[in-house]
């Protein structure tokens, strides 16, 4: 074990919990613990200092976005005024939750992964949303056709 999982005081134990977990957020502890051969205290122990270092943020639900009317994948790449990356991101957030933004370096400075309804719903997002914000710059888009 190398790297940042030491720096945070992780061990091998600490690594085959978050793998178990997230392969399977609803596996139990008495199941992990037969699996890897400890007691079930010693799991329920070890993801709650997991979760108090903030190696372990929560656990999701893993939906199928066509099922719940939004079935258009898009990433969008934007370029904003230097030094306002922070700020943009942060209302983009703050205009629509159900999306993940990422700064990036590169060629765009943020790039938006999101579902929308259709291409009406994003064509309102793009338009009426994230082109008002002052320092967005420049706005691309690429649609996914096809997820592995």
């Amino acid at each position: 074990m190398t790297g940042l999982s030491e720096e945070v005081g992780l061990d091998e134990l600490d690594i085959k919990i978050i793998d178990m977990l997230q392969r399977n957020a609803r596996i139990s502890f008495r199941k992990m613990a037969k699996i890897l051969g400890v007691s079930p205290q010693t799991v329920s122990n070890r993801v709650a200092k997991l979760r108090k270092k903030g190696v372990i943020l929560g656990f999701v639900a893993i939906t199928d976005p066509v099922k719940l009317g939004k079935g258009l994948l898009t990433f969008i790449e934007v370029n904003v005024r230097p030094g306002h990356s922070e700020a943009v991101a942060r209302e983009i957030t703050r205009i629509r939750k159900d999306i993940t933004v990422y700064e990036t370096i590169g060629h765009h400075d943020l790039v938006i992964y999101g579902f929308f309804k259709d291409h009406k719903d994003l064509a309102e997002f793009i338009n009426n949303k994230l082109s008002k914000i002052r320092e967005v710059e420049r706005i691309s888009i690429d649609l996914c056709f096809k997820r592995y």
